[in-house]
């Protein structure tokens, strides 16, 4: 949280030092206000209560992209919704972006971040394929998904591994045969870990699959008040 929220990730002995001072006023800071909200606290509910009051700070300042700082804020900007009425689908999303939020932008990166369906002519891997071919492709992947007899490995990248095997096959359009193959994206792995610990279903792990092979996020956009202001204030903080 300190490291994420209030310093820099420079490494260096006088970071270090300031993020412990930081994590130890937060947390008897933290304390004091849980003693406050309820007296008769036990030691253990109350180390249990600041750690959840830890998470929410995290889960409200953490950058996630965009502009985006905290949960929902992201919601809103990549799904127009608040964070309460998320999917799974979308909460992968979220979940794909707190440690590398560039690499993993949903505008710039989605088939890292979401994973991708890749389509090629079988007789010339170069040749340039087609719309509606790449959304036939999409269509019996969810077949090949629905009609699958393998169960999902619930240790490692169970979920990633199971999308790769159940996405390489081939299929014909108007007499031409096309090979599929799947690369997965973070999301896969979110939900392999999630799927792990139990947190959804083989069945959630699939409606989540297929709502992100045609999911549209909400248009990127930044509203800045005064701009060349702003941008004259980051120039003379970068030159001091």
């Amino acid at each position: 949280l300190i490291k994420n929220v209030f310093l820099t990730s420079e490494k260096k002995i006088k970071r270090k030092m300031k993020e412990i001072v930081l994590a130890m006023r937060i947390d008897n800071y933290l304390e004091t206000q849980v003693e406050k909200e309820n007296p008769d606290i036990s030691s253990k509910d109350k180390q249990k209560a600041v750690k959840e009051k830890i998470l929410e700070m995290y889960m409200n300042y953490v950058f996630l992209g965009n502009n985006a700082y905290g949960v929902e804020a992201a919601s809103n900007g990549y799904f127009g919704k608040k964070a309460k009425d998320i999917t799974i689908f979308e909460s992968t999303v979220l979940a794909s972006t707190f440690q590398l939020p560039s690499s993993y932008n949903p505008y710039r990166n989605v088939d890292r971040l979401i994973g991708a369906i890749h389509v090629a002519y079988a007789e010339d891997k170069d040749a340039e394929i087609g719309t509606w071919v790449a959304e036939e492709a999409k269509k019996k992947f969810i077949e090949a998904l629905d009609q699958s007899d393998k169960k999902i490995s619930r240790s490692g990248n169970g979920v990633s591994d199971w999308l790769v095997s159940r996405g390489d096959f081939s299929f014909e359009v108007d007499g031409k045969e096309y090979d599929v193959t799947y690369t997965p994206g973070r999301k896969d792995y979110v939900l392999s870990r999630m799927y792990e610990d139990g947190y959804v279903d083989e069945a959630q792990v699939k409606q989540a699959v297929k709502d992100g092979l045609w999911y549209q996020f909400k248009a990127a956009r930044v509203d800045i008040a005064a701009p060349h202001f702003v941008f004259w204030v980051q120039e003379f903080l970068k030159n001091s």
